[in-house]
C-alpha cells in the first residue's frame, strides 16, 4: 500500500493498472477499495497510528480487486490482474488468472448499488475541520470527565481518612484532658 490521497475521501494512492504497453487497460474503473463511499462520521475514525478504515479494514478485505466495465474488457486484462478483479456486469476473475464464470449452476448476480449524489460531494475542508474538532471535543469531554470521578473518589477517600483521624484525635484529647475529680482533689490539698 502506498498510502492515503489528500481528498476527503481518502483514497488508496495505489497506482493504477497497466498492460505491457504502459496503457491502463479499456474498462478499468479502479480499485474496489477505493469505490466505497465512507460518511464524513466514519472518516474521522483512525487507529492508534493513524490509519482509517479504507486503509485497515477494507483494505484487508479488498486488497488490490481491480474493477472493470464488462466481462471482455476483465478478460483483455487479464496479463494485469495480479490481486483478482471483478466486472459490473458478473465476472470475476482471480489473481491465478482462474476465470469465475458462474457459482454454481447458475451466473452470479453481482448489483453494484447507485449512492444519490448529494452523498457522494466531498465534505469541504471546513467540514472535515469541523467534524475533527467535535471528535476531539468528545473525547476531551471524556477524559475530564474521568478525571472529576477520579477526584470524586479521591476526595471521599480523604474524607474519610480525616474522619477516622479527627475521630482518634478526640479520643487522644478525651485521654489526656484531666477530670474534673483531679481539680477537685487538687484544691482541697490545698
Amino acid at each position: 500500500m502506498q498510502g492515503v490521497s489528500s481528498d476527503p475521501q481518502r483514497e488508496l494512492a495505489i497506482p493504477h493498472s497497466t498492460l505491457s504497453n504502459g496503457e491502463t487497460p479499456p474498462g478499468f474503473l479502479g480499485y474496489a477499495v477505493n469505490m466505497i463511499f465512507l460518511p464524513a462520521e466514519h472518516l474521522q475514525f483512525r487507529t492508534a497510528p493513524g490509519h482509517g478504515l479504507r486503509e485497515t479494514l477494507f483494505y484487508l478485505l479488498l486488497g488490490k480487486l481491480q474493477v472493470y466495465k464488462s466481462r471482455e474488457q476483465l478478460y483483455m486484462a487479464s496479463s494485469c490482474i495480479k490481486d483478482g478483479a471483478v466486472s459490473l456486469d458478473g465476472g470475476m476473475m482471480r489473481g491465478n488468472g482462474v476465470v469465475s464464470a458462474s457459482v454454481g449452476s447458475e451466473e452470479p448476480c453481482i448489483l453494484f448499488p447507485v449512492i444519490c449524489l448529494e452523498r457522494q460531494l466531498p465534505l469541504s475542508p471546513e467540514k472535515v475541520e469541523r467534524l475533527k474538532r467535535i471528535k476531539d471535543l468528545k473525547l476531551e469531554q471524556n477524559q475530564l470527565q474521568d478525571q472529576i470521578q477520579e477526584e470524586l473518589r479521591n476526595g471521599a477517600k480523604y474524607k474519610k481518612k480525616l474522619a477516622k483521624k479527627l475521630k482518634y484525635k478526640k479520643q487522644i484529647d478525651d485521654q489526656l484532658e484531666p477530670s474534673p475529680e483531679m481539680y477537685i482533689s487538687d484544691m482541697d490539698i490545698s
